[in-house]
């Protein structure tokens, strides 16, 4: 019996992603333009959720279900600096830190940072924001915005905390502080995907298939 990649599976095939996820009494993405209320379209009152918060979900998961694997570090991740990132690739690649690595130096790093990181492996990223610069590496999965079905409506809830911010205010007497939260209490969201094959390949992307080979 031969060892066979399903189809949804198959990194070596162009994928066209539709997903739906609802929402119910929660807020899927908050504004923080708008006081952290849930995005909406102002034409059609659609609830949106961006591409950057999805790509968020997915870097806070991936290390959950593979805390041990070297290959599943993420790039973006909150408290590390990307230039410190980028410079791990450099020093994983055996590549001097330059501003101008040639395109074999930069090939070098870019393979580095494939092979270690999970979402510059799937999602791509930019190389080259600090002393130690490497082009961009092109990801092979794009996400877009995703939109609720029907309109949405958000709604804001007062809430207290026994305990102020600042001690000057609990010196006053003071021992409650107000507050809001934003919820939807209804929403289905739609969202589309593409998965490009060839480029999936330049990045390394294989499957966790039959064969347990990993992404």
């Amino acid at each position: 019996m031969t060892d066979q990649i399903p189809t949804h599976l198959d990194p070596a095939r162009r994928h066209d992603i539709v997903m739906l996820f609802d929402v119910h009494d929660g807020n899927p993405n908050g504004d923080p333009d708008a006081g952290n209320q849930p995005r909406l379209d102002a034409e059609t009152y659609q609830g949106l959720v961006t591409d950057v918060a999805l790509k968020r979900k997915i870097r806070g998961t991936v290390p959950l279900l593979h805390p041990d694997d070297p290959r599943y570090k993420i790039f973006i991740e909150a408290d590390v600096a990307l230039n410190s990132q980028i410079e791990r690739g450099f020093a994983g690649a055996g590549v001097k830190p330059s501003k101008k690595a040639t395109p074999q130096e930069r090939d070098a790093v870019h393979k580095w940072m494939c092979d270690n990181f999970y979402d510059v492996r799937l999602f791509g990223a930019v190389l080259s924001t600090g002393d130690a610069q490497a082009g961009h590496v092109r990801g092979p999965l794009q996400i877009a915005f995703s939109r609720s079905i029907s309109p949405v409506f958000p709604v804001d809830h007062a809430i207290t905390r026994i305990t102020q911010t600042r001690q000057a205010d609990i010196d006053k007497g003071e021992r409650t502080e107000m507050g809001s939260k934003w919820t939807v209490h209804y929403g289905l969201y739609r969202v589309h995907a593409y998965y490009s094959a060839a480029r999936g390949l330049q990045t390394g992307v294989v499957s966790w298939g039959l064969s347990h080979r990993r992404i």
